[in-house]
């Protein structure tokens, strides 16, 4: 909303002068006649299938053109309020030059689920796609009530322009990011209601100017809920506030006429209205508590986690004893472990590692089933069943091996259980055990059993 409508005493042709000051370190900077790559051009990516984008209200003299998916660069006129189709993963750019929006609402429109990212200069690019700065009411309202919109575009530029950015972002419900504010020169209202009522943003973006405009900052923040600020640190009613926040983020400014009115009016913490410049305050996040079990023990709690950060484990690595079939490596956390929005409780998780179980044993040597160990006994040998098994029927092969010693299966009180295929003569293998002649074997001390077999031991 234009200032002129909520301040009827100030008398708009009367501005006031601010100086260039020293630019901070950003990631984003730019300054009439800068370069702007196609790579950076302002661009739409869908989040999800059927959204779109529609580019109108801007007044007359505007030129743009749009490239959907690299497709080329087609001409778009905002009059014909033809709305552009993306499914999940597709993009949109945009190029254009003399930018200005009008008045009568929110220059895009946004259906679905977009992403911005890029240059917002690349709106106001002259023949040779370099920038032609920023002019009085270029974006008011660029991006006004776009709720399907997620994340901001880039604004790099250091010098601003009255009114510039007045409501740019204002109702995007939805936007949960501010984008870096780099300015260091401001002008009248620059930043006018920029995001009112994004009840999704949950801290402030930098402001390095350490020369404010008039209304420069008027109610940038108004009916951001989400943000909380107090000018005491502490935990207060489950919100942590630890961050420290000041405008300007760094040195002395000098302030100008009603700069911060209503800067931080209706949002969440301690603190809202009209702050104090050069005043130290403090960033407030929900705070939870982080549990984390092995089985049902509790082994860390961590209170007082910032909503937002990524929760660590700063205890052992979890271990699992083993049992008699496999033992346990660690393998991760259930659920995966995310950034913090409620109470949450990790439980370890573990990968089951089978044991090799040996079931007989000839000698020193052990075997995994009592096939291999009559494979391997040798005439004199003695088999000891180590555990209850089962498998398939046995031949033992050839006629005399154990003809002189003779072999001994001591079962040790276990049960070997014939479940598998059975043996014998061909046309008739219906046994579980078939000693071929001039074999002395002598079974002792446990069980065979099957409920396949006709006959369990064959002479």
């Amino acid at each position: 909303m234009r200032i002129t409508k909520k301040i009827t005493s100030i008398v708009l042709a009367v501005l006031m002068v601010v100086s260039m000051m020293s630019v901070m370190a950003f990631s984003a900077n730019a300054a009439v006649g800068d370069y702007v790559a196609e790579k950076d051009y302002l661009t739409f990516t869908s989040q999800q299938d059927e959204s779109s984008v529609m580019l109108s209200n801007v007044q007359s003299g505007s030129d743009f053109q749009y490239n959907k998916n690299g497709d080329g660069w087609h001409d778009y006129n905002p009059d014909d309020y033809d709305r552009i189709y993306l499914n999940k993963g597709e993009y949109v750019r945009f190029r254009g030059s003399n930018t200005i929006s009008n008045y009568a609402g929110g220059s895009f429109s946004i259906g679905g689920k977009v992403a911005a990212s890029g240059n917002i200069m690349s709106l106001r690019l002259d023949s040779e796609s370099r920038s032609q700065g920023l002019t009085d009411e270029c974006f008011h309202q660029m991006f006004a009530g776009c709720e399907g919109l997620i994340t901001a575009p880039e604004l790099p530029e250091t010098t601003l322009a009255y009114e510039c950015y007045d409501a740019m972002f204002e109702g995007c419900r939805n936007l949960t990011t501010a984008p870096e504010l780099p300015a260091t020169t401001l002008a009248y209202g620059c930043y006018v209601d920029m995001f009112m009522g994004c009840t999704s943003l949950t801290e402030p973006p930098k402001l390095p100017a350490t020369s404010l405009a008039e209304y420069c900052y008027y109610g940038m923040f108004d009916g951001c809920s989400s943000i909380r600020i107090s000018d005491v640190a502490g935990t207060y009613n489950g919100i942590k506030y630890s961050e420290e926040y000041r405008i300007p983020t760094a040195g002395t400014a000098t302030n100008a006429s009603g700069a911060l009115q209503s800067m931080f009016a209706s949002t969440g913490g301690k603190f809202t209205g009209t702050p104090s410049l050069n005043t130290t305050y403090y960033i407030g996040k929900p705070v939870y508590t982080v549990t984390w079990k092995n089985g049902d023990t509790v082994i860390e709690t961590d209170t007082d986690v910032e909503s937002g950060a990524t929760p660590t484990f700063n205890g052992t690595t979890p271990e699992k004893a083993e049992d008699e079939t496999n033992t346990y490596t660690f393998s991760g956390w259930s659920p995966a472990i995310a950034p913090v929005t409620a109470d949450v409780t990790y439980t370890a998780q573990f990968t089951a590692n089978p044991k090799t179980v040996y079931v007989a044993q000839v000698g020193e040597t052990k075997y995994e089933t009592l096939a291999e160990a009559f494979a391997a006994a040798k005439d004199g040998d003695k088999i000891t069943v180590l555990a209850d098994c089962a498998g398939n029927g046995i031949k033992v092969t050839p006629a005399g091996k154990f003809a002189n010693k003779g072999l001994t299966v001591d079962f040790n009180n276990h049960t070997y259980t014939v479940d598998g295929e059975t043996v014998g003569s061909t046309g008739t293998e219906t046994n579980g055990f078939q000693l071929l002649k001039n074999n002395n074997i002598a079974f002792k001390n446990g069980t065979i059993t099957s409920a396949k077999a006709k006959i369990l031991v064959q002479n």
